[in-house]
Protein backbone atom coordinates (compact mmCIF):
# COMPACT_ATOMS: atom_id res chain seq x y z
CA UNK A 1 0.00 0.00 0.00
CA UNK A 2 1.35 3.24 -1.15
CA UNK A 3 -0.11 7.17 -0.63
CA UNK A 4 1.54 9.88 -2.54
CA UNK A 5 2.43 13.25 -0.63
CA UNK A 6 3.07 16.86 -2.07
CA UNK A 7 5.82 18.47 -0.02
CA UNK A 8 5.88 22.40 0.66
CA UNK A 9 8.28 21.98 -2.16
CA UNK A 10 5.84 21.05 -4.72
CA UNK A 11 7.59 17.64 -5.10
CA UNK A 12 5.56 14.30 -5.07
CA UNK A 13 6.34 11.48 -2.79
CA UNK A 14 5.16 7.67 -3.06
CA UNK A 15 5.18 6.82 0.71
CA UNK A 16 4.98 2.83 1.65
CA UNK A 17 3.90 1.64 4.93
CA UNK A 18 6.62 0.79 7.84
CA UNK A 19 6.41 -2.48 9.66
CA UNK A 20 5.27 -1.42 13.52
CA UNK A 21 7.78 -4.31 14.54
CA UNK A 22 10.42 -2.70 12.37
CA UNK A 23 9.61 0.58 14.51
CA UNK A 24 9.64 -1.10 17.75
CA UNK A 25 12.94 -3.24 16.81
CA UNK A 26 14.83 0.18 16.74
CA UNK A 27 13.23 1.50 20.21
CA UNK A 28 14.41 -1.59 21.54
CA UNK A 29 18.16 -1.35 21.81
CA UNK A 30 17.26 2.11 23.80
CA UNK A 31 17.49 2.70 27.11
CA UNK A 32 14.77 5.12 28.52
CA UNK A 33 16.36 7.08 31.66
CA UNK A 34 14.69 6.16 34.98
CA UNK A 35 13.05 9.08 36.90
CA UNK A 36 14.30 10.29 40.16
CA UNK A 37 12.07 8.67 43.42
CA UNK A 38 10.74 10.04 46.57
CA UNK A 39 10.20 8.37 49.85
CA UNK A 40 7.09 9.16 51.94
CA UNK A 41 5.47 7.92 54.96
CA UNK A 42 2.12 5.40 54.91
CA UNK A 43 -0.41 4.62 57.07
CA UNK A 44 2.02 3.14 59.73
CA UNK A 45 4.79 4.88 59.29
CA UNK A 46 5.90 2.83 56.77
CA UNK A 47 7.98 4.14 54.34
CA UNK A 48 7.83 3.75 50.48
CA UNK A 49 9.35 4.73 47.03
CA UNK A 50 8.04 6.36 44.48
CA UNK A 51 8.56 8.08 41.14
CA UNK A 52 8.12 12.01 41.03
CA UNK A 53 6.33 13.64 38.69
CA UNK A 54 5.71 17.17 37.70
CA UNK A 55 3.88 17.65 40.59
CA UNK A 56 5.67 15.78 43.73
CA UNK A 57 9.23 17.69 43.41
CA UNK A 58 9.18 19.90 46.78
CA UNK A 59 13.07 21.18 47.20
CA UNK A 60 15.28 22.56 44.89
CA UNK A 61 17.23 19.44 45.04
CA UNK A 62 13.93 17.28 43.91
CA UNK A 63 13.47 19.95 41.42
CA UNK A 64 16.89 19.45 39.79
CA UNK A 65 17.01 16.25 39.67
CA UNK A 66 13.07 16.12 37.98
CA UNK A 67 14.71 18.61 34.90
CA UNK A 68 17.94 16.67 34.45
CA UNK A 69 15.67 13.62 33.94
CA UNK A 70 13.38 15.38 31.54
CA UNK A 71 16.40 16.65 29.66
CA UNK A 72 18.34 13.16 29.11
CA UNK A 73 14.52 12.04 28.50
CA UNK A 74 13.59 14.31 25.56
CA UNK A 75 17.28 13.55 24.33
CA UNK A 76 16.67 10.66 23.44
CA UNK A 77 13.07 10.56 22.41
CA UNK A 78 14.23 13.16 20.00
CA UNK A 79 17.28 10.69 18.96
CA UNK A 80 14.84 8.03 18.23
CA UNK A 81 12.49 10.43 15.87
CA UNK A 82 15.46 11.69 14.06
CA UNK A 83 16.46 7.84 13.32
CA UNK A 84 13.30 6.27 12.72
CA UNK A 85 12.79 10.04 9.82
CA UNK A 86 16.11 8.74 8.29
CA UNK A 87 14.89 5.08 8.22
CA UNK A 88 11.84 6.10 7.19
CA UNK A 89 12.71 8.47 4.12
CA UNK A 90 15.33 5.48 3.55
CA UNK A 91 13.00 2.24 3.25
CA UNK A 92 9.61 4.04 2.58
CA UNK A 93 10.10 7.11 1.00
CA UNK A 94 10.11 6.87 -3.53
CA UNK A 95 10.46 9.74 -5.46
CA UNK A 96 11.06 10.24 -9.30
CA UNK A 97 14.56 11.65 -10.21
CA UNK A 98 14.86 14.32 -12.30
CA UNK A 99 16.64 13.12 -15.76
CA UNK A 100 19.60 15.83 -14.97
CA UNK A 101 21.77 16.54 -12.63
CA UNK A 102 21.47 20.17 -12.39
CA UNK A 103 19.95 20.08 -8.94
CA UNK A 104 23.67 18.00 -7.99
CA UNK A 105 25.78 20.61 -9.88
CA UNK A 106 23.95 23.44 -8.02
CA UNK A 107 24.23 21.76 -4.41
CA UNK A 108 27.98 21.01 -5.15
CA UNK A 109 28.29 25.16 -6.46
CA UNK A 110 26.74 25.39 -2.77
CA UNK A 111 29.37 23.95 -0.90
CA UNK A 112 27.44 20.48 -0.52
CA UNK A 113 28.29 16.99 -1.05
CA UNK A 114 26.20 14.82 -3.15
CA UNK A 115 26.86 11.09 -2.67
CA UNK A 116 27.61 9.06 -5.56
CA UNK A 117 25.74 6.06 -4.72
CA UNK A 118 22.43 5.81 -5.78
CA UNK A 119 20.43 5.08 -2.73
CA UNK A 120 22.58 7.40 -0.92
CA UNK A 121 22.37 9.86 -3.45
CA UNK A 122 18.36 9.66 -3.62
CA UNK A 123 17.53 9.93 -0.24
CA UNK A 124 20.17 12.98 -0.16
CA UNK A 125 17.76 14.27 -3.09
CA UNK A 126 14.27 13.66 -0.91
CA UNK A 127 15.75 15.37 2.41
CA UNK A 128 17.22 18.54 0.61
CA UNK A 129 15.56 19.06 -2.13
CA UNK A 130 12.08 17.97 -1.58
CA UNK A 131 11.48 18.19 2.03
CA UNK A 132 11.20 21.77 2.94
CA UNK A 133 9.74 22.03 6.39
CA UNK A 134 9.85 20.07 9.55
CA UNK A 135 5.91 19.46 8.73
CA UNK A 136 6.83 17.72 5.65
CA UNK A 137 9.29 15.44 8.07
CA UNK A 138 6.00 14.61 10.46
CA UNK A 139 3.83 14.09 7.71
CA UNK A 140 5.64 11.30 5.77
CA UNK A 141 6.80 9.67 9.08
CA UNK A 142 3.03 9.56 10.18
CA UNK A 143 2.11 8.52 6.71
CA UNK A 144 4.01 5.71 6.91
CA UNK A 145 3.04 4.86 10.72
CA UNK A 146 -0.09 5.39 10.01
CA UNK A 147 -0.70 3.04 7.12
CA UNK A 148 -0.19 0.12 9.01
CA UNK A 149 -3.34 0.95 11.35
CA UNK A 150 -6.04 2.53 9.11
CA UNK A 151 -7.43 1.57 5.33
CA UNK A 152 -5.73 3.95 2.51
CA UNK A 153 -8.62 5.77 2.13
CA UNK A 154 -9.30 6.38 5.98
CA UNK A 155 -5.80 7.45 6.12
CA UNK A 156 -5.85 10.14 2.41
CA UNK A 157 -8.64 11.46 4.04
CA UNK A 158 -7.08 12.50 7.49
CA UNK A 159 -4.18 13.70 5.18
CA UNK A 160 -6.29 16.08 3.68
CA UNK A 161 -7.43 17.11 6.57
CA UNK A 162 -4.05 17.83 8.34
CA UNK A 163 -2.77 19.55 4.80
CA UNK A 164 -6.02 22.00 5.30
CA UNK A 165 -5.41 22.47 8.94
CA UNK A 166 -1.95 23.19 8.38
CA UNK A 167 -2.78 25.98 5.49
CA UNK A 168 -5.52 27.42 7.69
CA UNK A 169 -2.65 28.00 10.34
CA UNK A 170 -1.07 30.16 8.26
CA UNK A 171 -3.42 32.53 7.78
Amino acid sequence: MTIKYTTSTGHELIISTISPDYVLAMRKGVEFPEPPTYEFEVLGGTKETAPHTETTTKSEEDQLLWNDYKLRRNRIYTELEVKKARTVFRKCVDVVMPEDDAWAEAQKEDGIEVPEDPKERKLHYIRTECVGTETDVYAVVRAAEQMSQFSLEDYQHALELFRDQMAGDAD
